[in-house]
């Protein structure tokens, strides 16, 4: 026969449970984990001169998928002052030798010479990053010393939209890449650009829309 415990031993167990109970009501929550931080990936090219001419500079370039966000920055030196010096991002992965990429000796490593190494254009460095043809007729132009800065935020799937878009032009000196992916490693930076007085021979041939001046390589770096 089961015995019943006395009134006063019960009391004291349960009041001793409603205290357990009401401290851990009051013990503080633990905040929830901060965000992990977002990935920024870096790319740098040096650039070296091409043609005989003094232009040399960096280019950098911050991508952070999480943020969304492309960035773009170069900075150069010595080259022709005062005049818009075009700029890209080229499909290839190295730059033209003298040598070798002079095909037709005169001198020269035309814009369409150099093709063949540095590949064709994939992201103009114009004023406006996002799109191929929105900012083609602005591009930076060299102060009275031969420098120039520039830079460029966008919105990175903005410039991934689009370089999957389909080409309008496959004949011409663009590329697209038929996919919503951007690889910088193994491309390469390209400046362009000499005073229209420079005498060049009828041999020197231009990007399309171009003058032989306005787009000779003055300036190359493979990206890291």
């Amino acid at each position: 026969m089961l015995s019943r415990l006395p009134r006063r031993l019960i009391l004291p167990v349960v009041a001793g449970v409603l205290v357990m109970a009401a401290c851990d009501d009051d013990d503080p929550v633990a905040p929830p984990p901060p965000p992990p931080a977002a990935t920024t990936d870096t790319f740098t090219a040096t650039l070296a001169s091409l043609n005989g001419g003094t232009a040399t500079g960096t280019a950098t370039f911050l991508v952070t998928e999480d943020d969304d966000e492309f960035i773009a920055q170069v900075q150069v030196a010595g080259a022709d002052t005062s005049i818009a010096h075009l700029q890209h991002v080229h499909f290839g992965s190295s730059c033209p030798d003298s040598a070798a990429a002079d095909t037709n000796s005169d001198g020269f490593i035309d814009a369409l010479e150099g093709i063949p190494t540095y590949g064709l254009i994939l992201v103009p460095l114009d004023g406006d990053l996002s799109s191929q043809a929105a900012g083609s007729t602005t591009f930076p132009t060299a102060d009275a010393t031969g420098a120039y800065t520039f830079g460029d935020t966008v919105a990175l799937s903005a410039v991934l939209t689009d370089l999957a878009a389909a080409d309008p032009d496959p004949d011409d000196e663009i590329t697209k890449l038929g996919s919503a992916t951007l690889s910088l490693e193994n491309r390469t930076v390209v400046v362009f650009g000499v005073s229209d007085t420079t005498t060049l021979p009828t041999t020197v041939l231009s990007f399309t829309g171009s003058t032989a001046q306005a787009s000779l390589p003055i300036a190359c770096g493979p990206i890291d």
